[in-house]
């Protein structure tokens, strides 16, 4: 945290990712995916799947997840009164539950803002939103607030190419950070899994067994990232 800390202080426009094992799955097959990642300022890994593979070849890394990485940021931000804006998950009602759960959790946080996000459509080149006048609407909000950090919850693929794509249209805010499902975890929409699974790393079957429409994405996240990191 040492270095996101740093950017807090001094950064501009830097973007943050959190990294799993379905990320990097749908870099194997998107270009600019692949190249925004491996650009980014800094990247934190999330994801049990990537941490043994590293561990397979040598390398020994640590896990952060975008819940814990979310909270630890919010304290630097409390503790350099910095504001943050909250980006995303498409629910209004959400996103206010989660600034007043890190409030609580940090007392004088300051939330700039909250904002649903608007529908995007993922290409190969970038995002498309489903409205330029409400994308440019949304915009002009996060650049009244003046926040230092915004947190994008648009999910994987959409929330890192709008980060690389408009970042330069917010030149005041220091740190993006895309963090998938974190903020549905922080306002206690979606249970987390308990402690003894998160320690040995099976969140992801707990989020299975508590939303199993996500079979799809935790067979790619699971299965077929072994079969190509291992191949690899």
């Amino acid at each position: 945290m040492t270095t996101v800390a740093g950017l807090l202080r001094t950064g501009q426009g830097s973007h943050v990712v959190t990294i799993n094992p379905e990320m990097i799955v749908h870099a194997t097959r998107d270009t600019l995916y692949k190249t925004i990642l491996h650009s980014a300022d800094v990247q934190v890994i999330d994801g049990v799947g990537v941490q043994l593979v590293a561990r397979f070849h040598g390398f020994k890394i640590d896990r952060f997840t975008g819940v814990d990485l979310v909270g630890r940021l919010s304290g630097l931000a409390k503790e350099e009164d910095a504001r943050v804006f909250l980006l995303g998950t498409g629910d209004s009602i959400v996103l206010m539950q989660a600034a007043k759960n890190l409030q609580k959790r940090y007392p004088g946080l300051k939330i700039a803002g909250t904002h649903p996000g608007i529908r995007l459509t993922e290409k190969p080149y970038g995002v498309i939103p489903s409205d330029e006048t409400e994308h440019q609407a949304m915009l002009a909000r996060i650049r009244e607030t003046n926040p230092a950090v915004v947190f994008v919850a648009f999910g994987h693929g959409k929330q890192e190419k709008w980060i690389w794509q408009y970042k330069k249209m917010l030149p005041e805010v220091r740190i993006f950070v895309g963090v998938g499902g974190a903020l549905d975890f922080i306002a206690g929409r979606v249970r987390r899994a308990p402690r003894w699974m998160q320690k040995v790393g099976l969140e992801w079957l707990w989020r299975l067994f508590c939303q199993p429409w996500r079979a799809r994405r935790v067979w790619r996240a699971t299965v077929v990232f072994l079969w190509k990191a291992l191949r690899g």
